[in-house]
């Protein structure tokens, strides 16, 4: 009965899928013959049909990716796949990237639907999403994407190497040697070039080969520094500026003159530091800053100015100190910034308030235990000289009763004692005659 049923309400899915529903997802024949327009009602009404006649008349397939989901059939009946467009227009219905796509994806893949890879699906529905024309034909064909490719260059465009148009401004001739040469389009060109195997950057193959050789190991003589004349007077005739200048001055003035400022300027660009401008003086330029002056001949001339000397054995002075109390600027307790202190200095000083803190923690624990034991020592105390007031108390109020018993006591003591040898200590009988 559950058969002929099934099988009734199979017979009747198909008959109402086969016919055209109204709003139906048909071919639009405004929109070109690549466009299809997906209604998605109409989809949902033939996929419930299906749904209920698949799962009355045919059994769950163990192997089905995704039971839980129902496709519908090929708009061909007697083919068993989908046209490009249908499996576009059924995965229309989800969003790019949901789980839901993949789903629906392998199971057309698992039901032959589409024969394909879900890699090629993805390429459809990015096809789609772009808004480009679907491609047709079978599926084993892959999609080819639509492109306009650029021209390539017909022609040679030259080396076109942003080094050699730099260098070549200072080593032309040895550009020439190489049988280099500046074309029409104003591009140096290879010896041998012509317009044949012209890449995308419009280099022919003998224009590639020098441009993948630009460089310091091939072509040494290109990268050398360019040399030029010496525009620089010569030290002599500086010398002579300078000792002429300073015969006419004071030597108060010898450091704020025009003259000998110019003439400091061009020893330093001649790379000279002192000059001998006669009657055993010398012109000596200081090391450190711009400053010069004129001073007698000797041995031992130092080539830094006052104030540079000064500075020179401050910093000598600083570093001494520096190294004397190098343990007390890495003490935890140091008033030293740690702006003053180098990486060396930091981690010690680190690492010894590291220690001290974990020195103070310890002796912090002992005393929170020492101070807990003497508390429950005073507790057990306080108990004790509690019970022992509240004895005294019962001692005083009840002073009768409590001779009492204290006398049944000794006199059941003093009878036990007889009773063990029959007599008692002559000292035991005087002691309670005469109580």
């Amino acid at each position: 009965m559950v058969s002929t049923y099934g099988h009734a309400v199979g017979v009747l899915v198909e008959n109402a899928y086969l016919s055209p529903l109204p709003g139906a997802a048909t071919l639009n024949p405004h929109a070109g013959p690549d466009k299809v327009t997906p209604i998605p009602f109409a989809l949902e009404i033939q996929t419930l049909f299906q749904t209920a006649a698949r799962r009355m008349s045919s059994p769950i397939d163990p192997a089905d990716p995704a039971p839980d989901i129902d496709l519908p059939l090929p708009e061909d009946p007697t083919a068993n796949t989908y046209t490009k467009h249908q499996a576009v227009q059924v995965l229309s219905v989800t969003k790019k990237g949901s789980p839901l796509r993949g789903k629906m994806m392998r199971k057309m893949i698992h039901l032959g639907y589409a024969p394909t890879t879900t890699r090629l699906l993805r390429d459809l529905m990015h096809i789609s999403a772009q808004g480009k024309p679907i491609p047709t034909g079978t599926w084993v064909e892959p999609p080819v994407l639509p492109a306009d490719p650029k021209p390539l260059p017909s022609i040679c465009l030259g080396i076109q190497s942003r080094t050699l148009d730099k260098k070549a401004q200072f080593h032309g001739e040895y550009c020439r040697e190489k049988g280099w040469f500046v074309h029409y389009d104003q591009q140096w060109h290879s010896k041998g070039c012509t317009n044949d195997s012209v890449d995308k950057k419009g280099r022919c193959l003998k224009c590639r080969n020098v441009y993948s050789n630009i460089n310091s190991s091939r072509h040494p003589t290109l990268f050398a520094t360019p040399t030029s004349p010496s525009l620089l007077p010569k030290i002599s005739d500086i010398s002579n500026m300078v000792s002429s200048r300073v015969d006419c001055i004071d030597e108060k003035d010898v450091g704020g003159d025009d003259v000998l400022l110019e003439a400091a300027a061009l020893l330093r660009l001649n790379e000279c530091s002192r000059v001998d401008v006669g009657k055993s003086s010398v012109f000596i330029l200081c090391d450190k800053c711009p400053a010069h002056r004129v001073c007698r001949k000797s041995s031992q001339i130092v080539t830094l100015c006052q104030s540079c000397q000064s500075k020179k054995w401050s910093h000598i002075a600083v570093m001494k100190r520096r190294a004397k109390n190098s343990e007390l600027r890495v003490d935890p307790g140091s008033s030293v910034p740690f702006s003053a202190l180098d990486k060396k200095e930091v981690s010690r000083r680190v690492g010894k308030m590291k220690t001290r803190r974990r020195s103070k923690a310890a002796t912090l624990k002992r005393f929170k235990e020492k101070l807990l034991s003497q508390h429950r020592e005073m507790e057990v105390s306080e108990q004790f000289n509690k019970h022992l007031n509240e004895a005294l108390d019962y001692a005083v109020n009840n002073r009768d009763a409590l001779e009492a018993t204290l006398e049944s006591s000794i006199l059941q003591i003093l009878q036990e004692e007889a009773g063990k040898d029959g007599t008692l200590d002559e000292c035991t009988l005087i002691l309670w005659v005469c109580r």
